[in-house]
């Protein structure tokens, strides 16, 4: 186990690397300064976070802070167990809660100060109040979706939704056409 003592400010173009100092225990005197050595670099890690899709994410600028919309009912017992989404509940309430962010990846956010299991808005948060006055007013209609599901229709850039998009309407159009 070591700790970081500098980073170069410099990454390697094709591969995204760097050089860093770390500073180590050598208590049998087998390592010598300058050596070289691939290694692990963990950060943000805890055994507290909970994780919580990057789309449920919401910054409240003015305040430089994060967090996401709790919704107060819990719609998994609508959730469907072969991992289909459930139909649309009655409208439920909703809250806004700051989280801290401690580690940040491409799809998913390690985060404090949300209880595990907690039900978030994946999207349409942009059209809640942060504003706790609002609180008792605000409510959505909730769709649980599959984790998995949810991760995947995150990870799907625009242009691949249109490439699927047409190729379906190439489909039906060729079959209409027989």
């Amino acid at each position: 186990e070591a700790r970081i003592s500098r980073i170069s400010p410099f990454l390697e173009a094709g591969s995204f690397s760097t050089e860093a100092s770390i500073d180590l225990a050598n208590p049998d005197g087998l390592l010598r300064s300058g050596m070289y050595v691939d290694v692990d670099v963990f950060f943000g890690e805890s055994e507290t976070a909970t994780l919580v899709p990057i789309s449920a994410l919401h910054e409240i600028p003015r305040r430089r802070a994060f967090g996401v919309f709790v919704v107060a009912a819990d719609p998994s017992q609508d959730h469907l167990s072969d991992g289909s989404e459930s139909s649309i509940d009655d409208r439920s309430s909703v809250r806004f809660q700051e989280v801290g962010i401690i580690a940040r990846g491409r799809r998913t956010a390690g985060v404090t100060g949300l209880p595990p299991g907690a039900w978030v808005v994946a999207t349409g948060h942009d059209l809640l109040s942060t504003s706790p006055a609002d609180e008792e007013t605000q409510a959505v209609r909730v769709r649980p979706i599959d984790w998995d599901r949810l991760i995947a229709l995150q990870g799907l850039q625009s242009q691949d939704v249109l490439s699927q998009f047409l190729q379906r309407q190439r489909g039906n159009a060729s079959a209409a056409a027989n």
